[in-house]
């Protein structure tokens, strides 16, 4: 049996020390494109963290060289750098904010309804969005996934670690998306659907026009030419057409023709939101697994959501499994004319893979423990 004595953990500090160095060294001064723009956000945040990493493994290198280490001692110091941690990354969340306002949001947010399932929030305030029934235009991820960043690039706001995702509720861009539904806390001459109130904040929703999450397009448009296109013409574009790369051109068929930019009359948006409406799918249905909806044109057309494209979807028309086309960032399916009912499943992508992993490696896990034990008892 090893000798947990004979570790050499010294040496294994420094290595450790080294790895978290050059791996500071390499996203400090390496360039996500030819324009210099820097992977990190918040460089001296960054920093921080990186200090607070080494910190640990150095005090454990000093206390192994003076022969002063103790396993009391440092859970000890575990426990304390977890303290310190914590309360850093509570002051950092609360740094400029109003408790009792951020409060009164999140108890807000629990109070909001979900209205018309085809349409959303126009807010990207995470506090109304994920409390209750609420969703939004915006995408909450840690770690802001590729498709959201892929759509945001065609209005020429890519970053690489964050999302635009906030738009004045008058923008194209989150009328697209779907935003509906105004939270506004005066109001603006608008349908006031409701009234909601929570301590001192009162907040009224409006409703205004807005494309549905899911409508059928006579056209498509090549990425590179929408990208020709002033930034504020081209959400007005894409409700008259599908965004596709040169590769997916030959997937559309006869679903959709070619788009001429010069038929879009771009100072009515109120008339090119009025177009998807006509022609949105029927029946939408959204939940926690994925989305469905039925559809019933006269002829075979290319439908598009404004649903994050992620390769963990699967779509099926009437049961039989169909491509999903990546369209800039969101979804696009092709369907033929008639009735049809479309179904979207998301699934986690390698997560059957993942789980008979981790079952193989738990099984493992058993049999050596069991085959230490018995050896233990023999000895």
């Amino acid at each position: 049996m090893e000798d947990v004595k004979k570790y050499d953990i010294a040496k294994y500090s420094l290595i450790y020390i080294g790895i978290i160095l050059a791996y500071f060294v390499i996203i400090k001064f390496i360039r996500f494109d030819a324009s210099g723009t820097q992977i990190i956000y918040h460089p001296g945040r960054l920093l921080l963290f990186v200090a607070i990493a080494i910190l640990g493994p150095a005090i454990i290198f000093l206390l192994v060289k003076t022969n002063k280490f103790n396993y009391n001692l440092v859970l000890s110091l575990v426990c304390l750098f977890a303290m310190i941690t914590t309360g850093i990354t509570l002051k950092l969340y609360r740094t400029g904010s109003d408790t009792a306002s951020y409060m009164n949001d999140f108890n807000i947010g629990s109070k909001l309804k979900r209205n018309d399932q085809q349409y959303r929030y126009n807010t990207s305030n995470n506090l109304f969005t994920l409390t209750g029934n609420a969703s939004g235009i915006g995408s909450f991820s840690s770690t802001v996934e590729n498709s959201s960043k892929e759509f945001d690039a065609l209005f020429d706001w890519y970053a690489s670690n964050f999302s635009k995702t906030n738009f004045n509720d008058k923008d194209p861009e989150g009328l697209l998306l779907g935003g509906k539904y105004i939270i506004s806390s005066q109001q603006d001459g608008r349908k006031i659907l409701e009234k909601v109130s929570e301590g001192k904040k009162t907040y009224y929703i409006e409703s205004q026009k807005a494309c549905p999450i899911g409508f059928a397009v006579d056209h498509y448009i090549v990425k590179q030419n929408l990208l020709k296109l002033p930034k504020e013409k081209r959400a007005v574009a894409m409700m008259n057409a599908a965004v596709v790369d040169n590769g997916s051109v030959d997937k559309i068929d006869s679903a959709a023709s070619k788009l001429d930019v010069k038929d879009i009359d771009y100072n009515k948006v109120d008339k090119n939101i009025d177009r998807t409406v006509e022609n949105r799918v029927k029946n939408f249905k959204r939940d926690n697994t994925g989305f469905s909806c039925t559809t019933n044109y006269g002829k075979e057309k290319l439908v598009w959501f404004s649903v994050p494209y992620d390769k963990g979807w699967e779509a099926a028309l009437d049961g039989r499994k169909i491509d999903v086309i990546n369209s800039g960032g969101m979804m696009a399916i092709k369907v033929p004319k008639g009735e049809h009912k479309a179904v979207f499943k998301y699934h986690t992508p390698w997560f059957k893979a993942g789980a008979i992993i981790s079952g193989i490696s738990f099984m493992i896990f058993i049999v050596l423990s069991l085959t230490i034990l018995i050896k233990r008892r023999r000895d």
